[in-house]
C-alpha cells in the first residue's frame, strides 16, 4: 500500500504548522497555504517538489 499524499490536503505538524493545498508525490507541488504555528500565513501561492516558488 501506498501511504504517499497525493491530491488535495492538509498535513499539520507538531509544533502547529500547517500546509493545506494540492499534494504530488508525498511532497507540496501546486497550489497551497503555508501557515505557522499561531496561525499567520508564512506562504500562499505556488510551490514546486515541496518548496514555495517566487513569481518574477
Amino acid at each position: 500500500m501506498n501511504d504517499k499524499k497525493e491530491g488535495k490536503g492538509t498535513h499539520v505538524w507538531p509544533d502547529g504548522q500547517k500546509y493545506a493545498g494540492d499534494w504530488a508525490d508525498d511532497r507540496q507541488e501546486g497550489l497551497g497555504v503555508a501557515t505557522l504555528g499561531d496561525g499567520s500565513v508564512y506562504y500562499a501561492g505556488l510551490f514546486e517538489r515541496g518548496r514555495p516558488q517566487a513569481i518574477e
